[in-house]
This record gives structure tokens, sequence and C-alpha cells, in this order.
């Protein structure tokens, strides 16, 4: 590992005995905009920067800073190592990069320590790390009514490899006498294996295109209400309906006055529902794009499979099935009663109103429910609170009867109190509600095997504990030492 008193020399050493060239040098080195020194540890103590646990550019800026006033701040510091990076003419050059342009330096750092993670990983057996390609923060809104062509920023890049000469791998362990390999079994696993990997590196892809597609098209809001409405026609005493995709077809389900609209959604996909065919039946795409929309929004990580079996028919389900706009809380708990959903289900699921807006030629309403129909929170129960007391929403947004129902009835009432106080309880409960509302339909023998819904809840579950414990710092730490060597 580095030492902390290293010159520009010493990290080239040390970095380029793993293959890193000087632009990952001081891309990973921005790292150190998170965390602190810790004197019964490293004998140094003190933070780079303002605030140890925002991770940004802040870095090179501190370090920039340090060199004009001739020292740091109290109770922050700059190491010599740290200070190599100015010394030496092209690290300097790569430092004065990433302080004025932060999408510079997070797009070379997560290449970077993309590569640095993968470090010793077996390239014919490795596991799908997640992907380097940043997203585009910069990004202009277009009108969701407009479909088009793919963004040009997709597909992402591949993730360089790296280039250094590997040592060769140990002998291989001599079977013994007595020992028994089947080829044909040996051989379908190593099938088994390929594919999974090949089908986890694909979820990563498209999953990247979506979140692109999103932020280019400012679409979240209707790539939800389509996998809604797609799901949404389930019944849990026959197994009919469900997410299977019907509304591609011409007719049936794509001509229900609940879906009207819904071929824009359609028409923004279909791009990515050509490009992965191979992997994703129709309804995963649709489901996975409003998983990666509400994460794209500000909202939870839903727990996500793959699995639905697409229809090869138009609906045979009779309209109706969807909740009406003008529906009491009877009429909710019947609509949603019929697919196995409890009154908490009904009110989280509800709060995704919080995005997206009534049009008048699509439904007869007019307005969004919420003050920004871009940002998934817990503002629409709030809104709904205020809309309920006052009697009326604010110009330009609305309340539907079957949303102002919600507070007519006590126990869906107490559920949305509780929401508008506690964002955190709604996100939990919206995720799981979501994730059970996208599986109707999907048949336990035919959803495939996959670790795809296991990393997802891993993911949030670490996103938990380091929002909890403050620890993002220390496990970036734990990581890059862990590689390091």
């Amino acid at each position: 590992h580095p030492s902390a008193e290293g010159d520009a020399g010493h990290l080239r050493q040390v970095f380029g005995r793993m293959g890193c060239t000087d632009r990952e040098i001081v891309a990973l080195s921005g790292a150190h905009a998170v965390g602190r020194c810790r004197k019964e540890r490293s004998g140094y103590e003190g933070a780079w920067t303002d605030d140890p646990y925002t991770f940004d550019n802040s870095y090179f800026k501190a370090l920039l800073a340090h060199e004009k006033n001739k020292g740091s701040p109290e109770g922050q510091l700059m190491l010599p190592s740290d200070l190599a990076l100015l010394a030496d003419p092209i690290f300097r050059a790569h430092v004065e990069v990433y302080a004025t342009d932060a999408i510079a330096f997070d797009d070379d750092f997560a290449r970077a320590f993309s590569k640095l993670q993968e470090f010793g990983m077996e390239k014919v057996t490795k596991a799908v790390a997640p992907s380097a390609q940043p997203i585009v923060q910069k990004f202009h809104i277009e009108d969701e009514n407009k479909p088009s062509a793919p963004p040009e920023t997709c597909p992402h890049k591949p993730i360089e490899q790296p280039t250094f000469t590997e040592k060769p791998s140990p002998a291989p362990r001599m079977l013994s006498r007595t020992a028994t390999v089947d080829p044909e079994e040996a051989e379908a696993k190593t099938a088994r294996a390929a594919a999974a990997v090949a089908q986890g590196e694909a979820l990563e892809q498209i999953r990247l295109d979506i979140m692109e597609l999103v932020r280019h098209k400012n679409c979240g809001p209707i790539l939800i209400r389509l996998s809604w409405h797609d799901a949404g026609t389930w019944d849990a005493s026959d197994r009919s309906g469900g997410a299977r995709a019907c509304m591609r077809h011409g007719g049936g389900e794509a001509g229900f006055a609940a879906n009207n609209g819904l071929d824009i959604a359609r028409s923004l996909l279909q791009w990515i529902v050509d490009k992965y065919s191979s992997h994703l039946s129709v309804a995963d795409v649709w489901s996975l794009a409003a998983v990666v929309a509400v994460e794209a929004m500000g909202g939870p990580v839903v727990p996500w499979r793959p699995g639905r079996q697409d229809a090869f028919q138009e609906a045979d389900v009779p309209e109706g099935r969807h909740p009406s706009a003008e529906g009491d809380a009877g009429h909710l708990r019947q609509v949603f009663g019929r697919m196995g959903c409890t009154d908490r289900e009904i009110v989280a699921l509800s709060g995704a109103h919080a995005v997206g807006r009534c049009r008048k030629e699509r439904s007869g309403y007019e307005g969004a429910w919420t003050d920004d129909p871009y940002t998934f929170d817990n503002s629409y129960f709030t809104k709904l609170i205020e809309v309920h007391k006052s009697g009326k929403a604010a110009e330009g947004q609305l309340m539907l009867p079957s949303d102002l129902a919600l507070m007519d009835d006590p126990n869906m009432r107490a559920l949305v109190e509780l929401y508008a106080t506690d964002e955190e309880a709604f996100f939990e409960d919206f995720a799981a509600a979501f994730s059970k509302l996208q599986e109707f339909g999907m048949s336990p023998k035919r959803a495939p095997q996959t670790n795809a819904g296991a990393y997802e809840y891993v993911r949030h579950l670490l996103k938990e504990l380091i929002t909890e414990k403050k620890c993002g710092p220390i496990l970036i730490r734990l990581s890059w030492h862990d590689a390091g060597t």
C-alpha cells in the first residue's frame, strides 16, 4: 500500500505495480474527499475536506487551497503523499481538471475504482461488478409525449480491463485416482455459470440504459404507470391477468381507457426491448424500467428479479380491473383486494402519485399531485393532508376523489399520516408493495434462479447501514486496501 510520506515516484511505483496510469492514481486519490485520518491508526489526525461524508471533487479544491493558503483549516490536513500530486506536473494537471470538472472526476474515478476492485478476479469466472460507466448528470429535459430514438450516450462503453501482466496461475490440484468427473455434468455447470454471468452483465447494462433514458427524457412517471397498469389486472382468485405485457399487442388492453397515453411509454422503451430481447421478456423490461425510474427520481431501491412471461395474444381479461379515479375506500379495497393487497399496501402504492401528473386528454383530469412531479418522496401524503384540510389544491395541482378517499377511511388515514411524517417507513413499505405488485402473474416454477434480487436487496441493506452508521469512508478504505495488494 502507498505510504503517507511517499512522493510522486513512490506513488507511481505502488500503483504502477497494479497496472494503474497517472490519471487513475489521481482519480483514486479523490476518495480522500471522504473520511479522516486518526492519530492512533496512522499517526495523522484530521479530515481532508469540510464534509468528510460527501463524495465529490472537494478534495482537489482543498488540495489547491492548501497550496495557496500554505496550510489547511484547523482540523483538516493534507498528507505528504497528497501534496506530491501538486509537485508532479502530470499529476497536477489532473488535479486541476478534477477541481473544476466534477463530472470528469466522477467518470474517471468510477472506471478506476471498478478496475481496482477487479484485480485478482479470474476473467472467465468473475462476478458481475457494478458498472463503472457514470450516469450523465447534465441533461436537458424533453417532453415525455415525444417518443424518440435513444439518447446518444447509450449504449454505455464497456469497462476498460487492466492491461498489466498477471502472474501465472498455480498448477491445478491433481485428482485422486478414485475421483470421477462426469463430462456432461461439468459442461452443464460451465454453461450455467457462463449464462449467469452473461445475464448479470446484461441486467447491469439494461439498468444503465434505462437510467439514461429516464434522465434524458424525464419519463420516469409514465414508466412507473406502464408497469403498474401491466401488473394491475391481476386476479388472485383465478390467477388471470398480471404482468405479461399484453399492451404490446395492437388491441385489447392497449385500448383500455385506463391505459390512455401508455403507447408513449411503450415507444420510449421499444429500443431497449429490441436490444435485450435475448435476455429479458417485454414484461421484464417494463417492470425493470419502473424500478429504475423510482430509484432515479430519489425513491427506494425496489427488489426485482426477471421471469415474467409475455402474453402471446391481446387482452384476455375484462376492462375495468384498474381503480377508478372516482372510487371510494370500498372501491379501492375491492380492486386491490382482488390482487391480494392489504390496506397498508394500497396506501403505500398510492404514494407513487408523488410523481407524474394527470392530463385531461387521457383521464379527464389535469394537474400534478405535488410541487415537484419528478421527485419521488413522501410529499404526496403531506399534500393530501393539506388539501383535505383546506378543501382545495394549489393552482395547477389536484387530488382525485380516490386520493381523498384515503382520508375518509380511519385505517387508511392513519397510514397517510404515518407516511407524511416518516419517509423511511413509506419507502420501506412502497418497495415491498411495488415488488409484490410487479410479480403478480409470475409462476414460481418459471421464474429463473438469479442473484439479481439478492444483489438489489444487499445494495439496499448497505445503503441503510452507511446512512445509519456513517461508515461509508471506512468501507471504501476496506475495499481499496483489500484490492490494493
